[in-house]
């Protein structure tokens, strides 16, 4: 089987260091926009189950087929939730509908991603002859509101717009000239009024030099004085990133939007985070190397490669025009000893939302679902006797006495194995665990699992064995341990592997998995509030 793809992955998250990163993997041919991983998928039908619109349509820009089936013969269409499955009806109504709005999506792209008027070369089998919008959600207008805004501050900026609501004339500075020239170009421009027509309320279109390109920042500080510095590499290739004057733009750092958002998703990070304007004038005067070299330092890892670093998790791709400036304000955070705008998930985004106390409808729904499924009469790996249950090794030194009063939290903390077992040996890893004990070390270090049991025993303490989702068929036993392992993640587990999907399951995207598992866990702790924490020692474990 193919190794999960660091697209499918970025595919999955709507940050916007995401798109951009997925953007630059496409344009640089670093990546294959129909690259597909496990079961044939594609990046596509990862962004269409996780209702990412503006990653679904950012790949189809680069010529990603939504109609493209994978190895079980789904299309991004079948498996688009939320957004983007309004998206694709809307996309699909009819031939005149479509071609009329693949029109509308060819024009706003020539706006939205065609930085320089250079045509880029591409393989006949990325050509199509359409293409969408990344701002486009299928449910209103062709021009969203955030264009609309956009495009409204671009013209208040702009010598034509009425006097007292205009702030100072600022703009995307093109390059491909000499930094002496580049100043009084831009002066030039802000006073021409060809550059941007306020009456017509239109975009820009690019100029026809083919040495000229624009870029959108990513993430900028916008209260420091100091800009980015614009360079050539040693194909001739312009790289832009935002001029000097965006500082002084009189724009708000957070919109209110984001702000309320973040307050409701995140109210313990809320804080006024501000970088020292003196940090980020030396990170911008970094070369490219010694930005590498320095977030590698501090970060404790030296690990270089042709185009990704991996750092704790992370991958940092090449710095380009428009990956610097995010990068740039990760290494001044680290200098500063600030947090990270992106918290880190321990387990899978579905139970994380569940212990946060927000939990999923969609769970016992996928529970009749599945109960149904293997309720019919066909038969089944194992055999259709219900003879089996999951259960849940957990360390009770975690949880708070009493049992009854554990939370969610402790629960999912304590449990570091989840199994499928049967009637004929219920306890079998505690005895797997006594023998290898008599083996010594040796034995015991190849598996995570019995070692952690011995630990515990030799600390002092038991090991709870929760027996739960009793009487089922194996294969319904063997797809609730693997949604359960799922949700909380196998590096977080001693398990080995994760675990397999039988019926219905097998077609259900990791969204409704995880969110099952999540479920699944949920009850689980039920179970555990009612039956308590119920110690098994060493002493308790019969060989025989």
């Amino acid at each position: 089987m193919p190794k999960t793809n660091i697209l499918h992955l970025l595919a999955a998250s709507n940050n916007p260091t995401a798109l951009d990163a997925v953007q630059n993997l496409l344009k640089t041919r670093q990546k294959h926009v129909s690259e597909r991983e496990e079961e044939g998928l594609t990046a596509l039908h990862v962004a269409a189950a996780w209702d990412n619109l503006a990653m679904c349509q950012l790949l189809m820009y680069f010529g990603a087929d939504p109609s493209e089936k994978d190895d079980n013969g789904r299309t991004a269409k079948d498996m688009a939730k939320g957004s983007v499955k309004k998206f694709f009806e809307r996309l699909y109504e009819t031939p005149e509908k479509s071609r009329s709005v693949q029109q509308s999506f060819l024009r706003a792209l020539n706006r939205l991603f065609s930085c320089a008027p250079k045509i880029i070369k591409t393989p006949p089998q990325l050509r199509r002859s359409h293409s969408w919008s990344p701002s486009y959600d299928g449910r209103e207008n062709f021009l969203s509101k955030e264009e609309k805004r956009l495009r409204w501050a671009f013209r208040k900026n702009q010598s034509g717009f009425p006097a007292g609501k205009t702030g100072k004339k600022k703009f995307f500075s093109p390059l491909g000239k000499k930094s002496s020239e580049r100043t009084s170009a831009r002066t030039e421009k802000v006073r021409s009024s060809q550059y941007f027509t306020s009456s017509s309320g239109k975009l820009p279109e690019p100029e026809s030099n083919d040495n000229t390109t624009y870029a959108t920042a990513l993430e900028y500080n916008t209260k420091d004085g100091h800009g980015l510095s614009c360079n050539q590499n040693s194909n001739n290739t312009s790289s832009c990133i935002l001029s000097e004057e965006i500082a002084s733009l009189k724009i708000d750092s957070v919109s209110p939007q984001v702000t309320d958002w973040v307050a409701k998703e995140f109210p313990a990070k809320i804080s006024s985070i501000k970088i020292p304007a003196e940090i980020l004038t030396v990170v911008r005067q970094l070369s490219d190397g010694q930005l590498k070299q320095e977030l590698a330092e501090r970060q404790n890892t030296r690990k270089e490669a042709c185009f990704f670093i991996q750092l704790k998790g992370e991958c940092i791709g090449p710095l380009l025009e428009t990956t610097r400036p995010a990068y740039e304000l990760k290494l001044a955070r680290l200098i500063a000893n600030l947090p990270s705008s992106a918290p880190k998930l321990k387990y899978s985004w579905a139970l994380e939302r569940w212990i946060a106390g927000q939990p999923f409808s969609e769970g016992s729904k996928l529970d009749q679902i599945l109960i149904g499924s293997f309720a019919e009469s066909e038969q089944w790996r194992g055999g259709n006797r219900p003879t089996s249950f999951c259960y849940i090794l957990i360390d009770p030194s975690i949880i708070s006495l009493p049992s009854n009063s554990c939370t969610m939290q402790q629960f999912v903390d304590s449990i570091f194995y989840i199994g499928k077992g049967k009637r004929s040996r219920p306890f079998q890893h505690l005895v797997d665990a006594v023998r290898a004990k008599g083996f010594g070390v040796g034995v015991l270090s190849k598996s995570k699992k019995l070692q952690k049991i011995v630990d515990l025993w030799d600390a002092g303490h038991g090991v709870v064995s929760l027996h739960i989702f009793q009487n089922t068929i194996p294969t319904e036993a063997f797809t609730r341990e693997a949604a359960m392992i799922d949700a909380i993640g196998l590096r977080n587990l001693t398990n080995v592997r994760r675990g397999d999907y039988y019926g219905p399951a097998k077609n259900w995207t990791t969204k409704e998995k995880t969110i099952y598992g999540s479920y699944l866990l949920f009850n689980a702790l039920s179970i555990f509030h009612v039956e308590g924490c119920r110690e098994i020692y060493e002493d308790d474990v019969q060989e025989n």
